[in-house]
């Protein structure tokens, strides 16, 4: 049997789309740079430090003396020596002025010349304990330090900017179509 058919055919239309791509260049050149610092002024002052040993009395414990030390010692003990039997010459004589006032003044004053004296000593240390003499001044470091400012004369360079447009076409890359068709008709 012939059953009439209605036969339909379609196509769908299609857009076709170009594109052309956009493009950007961008350049930066670098800077102008032209820094520039003077040197920092530097003043410096220095005291040194001094050490001072004074051995004088160490040296002179152990009789060794400058001549110059030993003559104002032998002369001062010279002296002392004689004030002293001054002294003691000055008051026998009183005494043996005043001889009747007394019993036997003679006597007694023989018997004082006629020891030996007794000297008295320890134990000795050669030389003598803190007998050398240490001094010491510490030196000093001022330093003073003056910085410079900066120079600067950067130059900032604009960079380059290059863009070209991007283009799109549009356009039908397919058409629409319908076809129809009637089979089996019996007209």
């Amino acid at each position: 049997m012939n059953i009439p058919q209605i036969r339909i055919q379609s196509q769908s239309a299609k857009i076709g789309m170009e594109t052309a791509v956009p493009v950007q260049t961008i350049e930066q050149p670098h800077a102008q740079m032209q820094l520039h610092q003077e040197n920092a002024h530097i003043t410096m002052e220095t005291t040194k430090p001094q050490l001072t040993i004074d051995q004088s009395q160490a040296w002179a414990d152990m009789n060794l003396k400058s001549v110059f030390r030993m003559n104002a010692e032998a002369a001062q003990q010279s002296e002392q020596e004689w004030f002293q039997e001054m002294a003691e010459s000055s008051q026998e004589g009183d005494e043996l002025m005043m001889i009747e006032h007394r019993g036997s003044v003679m006597a007694a004053q023989a018997e004082r010349h006629g020891e030996l004296p007794t000297y008295d000593f320890n134990i000795g240390f050669i030389p003598s304990n803190f007998s050398v003499k240490v001094h010491f001044e510490p030196g000093r470091h001022n330093m003073d330090v003056t910085p410079q400012k900066v120079v600067n004369n950067t130059q900032v360079r604009k960079p380059y900017i290059d863009y070209q447009r991007g283009n799109v076409s549009i356009g039908m890359r397919q058409q629409a179509d319908l076809q129809i068709d009637f089979v089996n008709l019996q007209v």
